[in-house]
Parts: structure tokens; sequence; C-alpha cells
């Protein structure tokens, strides 16, 4: 069958709406708990000296959740999240109904979203493993595009893939990997800089190091590893950000 992204996240999320529909769905709730505390510490290091109380933020694909709240937690000035399943808007708004000031848009960020766009200026779009999942390139661009237009002229984008990879790949049908190569490729022409460094995520977490039964009690040897990266892996997550510098 045809990978159709609204379909296969909306009957994932269907499924099972926790965290380990967003991350690795072959590991139990533990393993994918240490995987998000190994994100979260990226993202700390990302917006480390940054005043986030005054950043007006778009979090794309927000799934269940876990980067507004995160977001939340910094006390941001405005934040809004979209995502192409409407299981997964549903499901937040149930989960979060306290959230009355989180705008929950079910767009698709390869196509146009209007909505969105008539708000002001984001000053971050976060986007975190977002790109992998948009199979097609043009498909990526399209969204790379949308996501620019979405910010304000000087701010953040902030996506994951696997940079560090020699060459793009497409792993299943429903996941393409993209080295940086890529990103060099199309990033300037529609109007971004490549401001901070490549921050490795995961080389352990994230990997069929032996089998899942076996690894899915690692998660903490394997955080306390990943914790220690340098470079980032070739087959693995890692994190970076972008500035837009043209309207």
């Amino acid at each position: 069958m045809k990978y159709v992204a609204k379909q296969y996240w909306d009957e994932r999320f269907k499924k099972d709406l926790s965290i380990a529909s967003v991350g690795n769905a072959s590991y139990g709730m533990e393993y994918n708990r240490w995987m998000y505390k190994r994100k979260d510490d990226c993202q700390e290091i990302i917006f480390y000296g940054v005043k986030l109380c005054d950043k007006n933020v778009l979090d794309v694909g927000c799934g269940i959740g876990h980067w507004l709240g995160w977001f939340k937690g910094k006390h941001v000035r405005t934040i809004a999240g979209v995502d192409i399943s409407s299981v997964a808007i549903d499901g937040i708004r149930k989960m979060f109904p306290v959230w009355q000031d989180v705008k929950l848009f079910n767009l698709d960020i390869v196509d146009s979203y209007p909505e969105v766009n008539d708000l002001n200026g984001f000053d971050i779009v976060n986007a975190w493993d977002i790109l992998p999942h948009i199979v097609d390139d043009d498909d990526a661009i399209r969204a790379l595009q949308n996501m620019h237009s979405c910010l304000a002229y000087g701010g953040w984008l902030v996506i994951s893939d696997q940079f560090g990879r020699k060459y793009s790949r497409i792993n299943s049908e429903h996941v393409h990997v993209r080295s940086i190569s890529f990103y060099d490729g199309v990033m300037e022409n529609i109007g971004f800089r490549h401001i901070k460094p490549i921050y490795p995520v995961f080389k352990n977490l994230n990997y069929d190091k032996t089998t899942p039964a076996i690894d899915n009690n690692k998660g903490y040897d394997y955080y306390l590893l990943d914790s220690k990266l340098v470079e980032p892996s070739e087959d693995n997550t890692s994190v970076t950000v972008f500035q837009k510098t043209k309207e």
C-alpha cells in the first residue's frame, strides 16, 4: 500500500497516543522516555542563553504535544501547533484541556496554510522529526518554504534529520533520511542561513544494536552513552538550526 501521510499518522495515533507513537514504536514506554530525555537535553543546548519568554513559537508536527509542553514550560509568549493528523490534534485537546492559550491547526506542512500565515510571524519554528517523514524531495522543499513563510525575519528553524550521512536514503515507505548536503543545496535558495552546529542526538538510542527485546531494557545505558557524543552519527538523528535571512 502506498504511503499516504495523513492516513498513516491517523491510524498510528488511533492505535497508540503515547510517547511511543511519536518515538520508536518498536520499543516500550521507558525506552522512549529516555529517547525524549536525550532530545530535551539537545533542545536545552540549542536554546541556552536565549530569552524564550518573549518568543512566539510554532511547533510543526506537534503529535502528542511533547514540544508544546516543553515550550510552555519555558513560558514563551505564544505557542501554536500544527499536525497532519486530526487524531493527534483531538488527542492534545483532550489530554491538555487547560491549554486554552495553545492554538492548534490540523494541517499538512507540505500544503499552504493561510490560517497560520495570517498570525504574526513566529520567532521559532520547531520541526523535530518532521522532514524524514516527508518522503518526496519536492514535498520536503515545499514544507521548508512554508516554514520559512511562517517565520519572522531573523527567526529560527529547528530541524532534525540524519545530517551526518554521506548520502540521503529512503529507509522505508514513510522514512526518507537526508544528509546535510541536501539542506545545503536548498536552504540558501529558500532564504535560510545555517547558524548553529550540527548537534548529535542519537547513536545508541533509536538503533537496533541487538534485538528490541534486549535493547528495550538498556534505554538508560544508551542515554548515558549518547550524552557523551561529540560528532553526529552517520545513521542516526542529529539536530541543527537555520535562520531566516530573506523575506
